[in-house]
């Protein structure tokens, strides 16, 4: 199911809506299976930070991604997702100005691969 709102968030992102893909994402976050941090949220946190990027907004992105990649279980998302979180991380990274941060979570994401 939080694949289903990842693609609808996304695609409405990659269409210029920014704002929908957001609210959908942070709806999606409010329903009750959605709401302990698990997997599922986790990777609705991906998405959303992913959408922020896609804004070039990094700054909103950051403390997303930093959540996702220090939870506990972020073990035990997906590894396309946590592969994601760590590039995306990455570039948020850099955007605001931290590379060597940055260079850290790209070398996981290409751990993963």
């Amino acid at each position: 199911m939080a694949d289903l709102y990842s693609d609808l968030a996304e695609s409405l992102a990659v269409q210029g809506s920014y704002q929908e893909g957001v609210d959908t994402l942070t709806a999606a976050m409010a329903k009750d299976c959605f709401k302990k941090e698990n997997s599922a949220r986790l990777s609705l946190m991906v998405s959303l930070a992913h959408i922020h990027l896609y804004a070039d907004d990094a700054k909103k992105a950051e403390p997303v991604l930093k959540e996702v990649v220090s939870a506990a279980e972020f073990s035990t998302v997906p590894l396309k997702v946590r592969q994601e979180a760590f590039e995306d991380y990455g570039n948020c990274l850099t955007k605001n100005h931290k590379f060597a941060e940055a260079q850290d979570f790209y070398s996981k994401a290409r751990e993963l691969k």
